[in-house]
């Protein structure tokens, strides 16, 4: 697979670390891996394999998130699927795919503050969550298909070595110093402890650094705690320190921990829902100076630190692979498997078009499959089949319906299709082909003007509605006419600003309408609808099929 993940920035936090093992991972099993950060300092972890791509992902900013969808939009046929892991780049790929199809997933990994800042979750094709208490916190912004994937441990390229309490007196503390971290809370425990032997090392940076080290000196603390800034080697300070403490106040399933329980170090840990299942005892209230001042001094006494087990917890390689199944279920679903499928050869030609052309299945008369002229384009085949899937219960009998994976052929991959037959067996002709030999459209204003009206009151965007589109069917003498082309929604079929038609409600009823009234025009049939498209025109703000 062609995988690309969407990281803000990359430094040091545990997302970072995360995206970096699964990147490993992915590699060794074959997968083509690229990854769009703003940068940081642990892009040199990467494997050398993994294409980085720098884009301002981590602003908030509409017009850098616009900038950031155009680029992604332009190199959409890379990859088969996106990994976003942060609320940023969920927006930014959200509004990607809604240009391309691209599917994507997210990986939720704290939990974060319910807002609608949170919205594009529920349009991802799936969400992972790293614990089973960020999933019941996001539970009302999450889409059906949720998982629950805990983080895995890696090996580990050292192990502790066994010097703690008292007669190792060092602290460490290892991750992003933000206020989340709850760094603060740590120092002013200590603050009051500084009668007693200790030192700590801070290992991280962030935003909050500058605020902690002024904090440090207020506390008179600045000959005993060292800030680090970031380092690339934090198994080896975890290997050499006597005890580690994990002060957060929230977490999604924390990496640190993980390490940590696998280098094999004490730790005195926050009482957070995330390591609860863990622990086989009571763990340090998060926030409270006073808790941590109680439970630092009887580390300094006796090293006695939190009872966590490493016990349950899956490694790195084993979370890879649910991972890579989860991939596969969501490109399973729009039509992409890697699963065999025997190869259909292709005879009869039945229709050709400007990019594609339609034969007749060799293995069932009442199906069709149309071939893109040019094979690089197959993702429309693909998005058809999703278009198909939001939309048919909308226009039910209305459009033919659409097989939900892609055939192999000897033309090149393939979408099957219902093949619009007469009730005499005959194929049915085209709309283009009815009006071509003279045939009397007012037979097919009503049946033309159901499909036309279900369109408008829907708010179903087809941007390309020509004659070509369209089948004219006879059933017992009467006329019906059903959609076979439908590829075209949400896509105008020309470069718009930023195909800002495909996001904005009123912009794309704009063209919509102007392409109905062409195809009635050119029909030679009044328009019945007017009204209709004035009242809706600013009916939404934005696109939502």
């Amino acid at each position: 697979m062609r995988i690309l993940h969407m990281v803000p920035t990359f430094e040091l936090g545990g997302v970072e670390r995360y995206v970096i093992e699964l990147a490993k991972e992915q590699v060794a099993h074959g997968h083509q891996v690229s990854l769009v950060t703003a940068g940081g300092k642990m892009e040199a972890q990467l494997p050398r394999e993994v294409e980085v791509i720098h884009l301002p992902v981590q602003r908030k900013n509409l017009f850098t998130g616009l900038y950031c969808v155009y680029r992604l939009a332009q190199k959409h046929r890379q990859w088969d699927i996106v990994h976003a892991h942060s609320r940023v780049p969920a927006w930014i790929i959200w509004w990607t795919s809604a240009l391309t199809g691209i599917p994507w997933i997210y990986t939720a990994h704290s939990t974060y503050s319910l807002n609608a800042g949170l919205t594009p979750l529920k349009h991802a094709r799936g969400v992972i969550c790293v614990s089973d208490a960020v999933r019941q916190h996001l539970a009302d912004y999450l889409p059906e298909n949720t998982v629950t994937m805990t983080n895995g441990m890696r090996k580990p390229s050292c192990s502790w070595e066994g010097r703690g309490f008292p007669g190792n007196p060092r602290f460490l503390f290892v991750g992003r110093l933000s206020r989340p971290k709850g760094l603060d809370t740590a120092l002013r425990a200590l603050g009051e402890l500084k009668d007693r032997p200790w030192t700590l090392d801070v290992v991280g940076d962030g935003p909050q650094r500058g605020e902690w080290e002024t904090l440090t000196a207020e506390l008179g603390l600045q000959e005993r705690v060292t800030f680090h800034g970031f380092r690339d080697d934090t198994e080896a300070w975890m290997a050499r320190s006597g005890c580690l403490l994990f002060t957060s106040h929230q977490e999604g399933m924390p990496l640190t921990v993980n390490e940590a329980l696998g280098v094999g170090i004490p730790i005195l840990a926050s009482d957070i829902e995330q390591l609860r299942p863990l622990a086989s005892g009571p763990l340090v209230p998060s926030g409270d100076v006073e808790a941590w001042r109680g439970a630092i001094e009887k580390v300094l006494d006796c090293g006695t630190a939190s009872p966590l087990s490493a016990e349950g917890l899956t490694t790195f390689g084993e979370t890879a692979e649910r991972i890579e199944a989860f991939y596969r279920d969501v490109l399973g679903k729009t039509g992409e498997t890697t699963t065999p499928r025997p190869v259909l050869h292709l005879q009869k030609l039945i229709g050709r078009g400007g990019t594609r052309e339609c034969w007749q299945h060799p293995l069932d008369d009442n199906l069709c499959v149309k071939v893109n002229l040019e094979h690089r384009k197959n993702n429309s085949l693909l998005y058809e089949i999703r278009v198909y899937e939001r939309i048919k219960n909308l226009l039910p009998g209305l459009i033919a319906a659409v097989r939900p994976e892609l055939a192999e052929t000897d033309k090149g991959p393939g979408l099957v299709s219902e093949l619009v037959r007469d009730d005499d067996g005959t194929i049915s002709p085209s709309l283009r082909d009815c009006f071509a030999r003279g045939d009397d459209m007012k037979e097919i204003l009503n049946p033309l003007n159901r499909i036309i009206k279900r369109l408008i009151v829907r708010d179903i965007f087809f941007f390309d509605l020509n004659k070509g589109n369209f089948a004219v069917q006879t059933v017992h003498g009467k006329k019906t006419v059903v959609m076979t082309d439908i590829k075209s929604l949400n896509r105008a079929g020309f470069k718009g600003f930023l195909h800002l038609e495909r996001i904005f409600a009123p912009l794309a009823r704009n063209i919509m309408f102007r392409r109905i009234r062409r195809l009635y025009t050119d029909l030679g049939l009044d328009f019945p609808f007017d009204e209709l498209c004035r009242k809706k025109r600013f009916h939404t703000v934005f696109v939502t099929n």
